[in-house]
């Protein structure tokens, strides 16, 4: 009896083992991977976004880092965004909860309320 509890889980993990496939992809060298140059970010997938009136379309410096609209629009309401920059003569906000290092900051659209453009963070 004692035989086949012991047996039991080596015949179940050789046959879990077993069934595993061998990997289908080859592995790169590691000289090559060092200087490999990384694959695309995210607001390079999300590309440039179609001009909006009083946003900026192109990199922007707020603080010590580069923001990018990124054209994605949100209907927040204005006591859950905060005031953390003017450059030259626009507002950006983050959410009310967020601390420096922002994940993101918002724009607001001209002429309308509580409409948000969004902006990344892109270098």
């Amino acid at each position: 009896m004692k035989f086949i509890r012991t047996i039991a889980p080596v015949a179940a993990a050789a046959a879990v083992l077993g069934a595993c496939e061998p990997a289908k992809y080859q592995l790169m060298p590691l000289e090559e991977a060092m200087y490999r140059m990384p694959s695309p970010l995210v607001a390079q997938v999300h590309g440039p976004a179609q001009p909006i009136p009083g946003v900026p379309q192109g990199p922007v410096r707020v603080g010590e880092r580069y923001w990018q609209a990124v054209g994605i629009v949100h209907r927040l309401p204005n006591d859950l965004v905060r005031p953390v920059a003017t450059l030259d003569g626009v507002m950006f906000h983050s959410l009310s909860w967020d601390q420096e290092p922002f994940d993101r900051l918002f724009v607001p659209i001209a002429g309308s309320t509580q409409q948000w453009v969004e902006m990344l963070d892109v270098f």
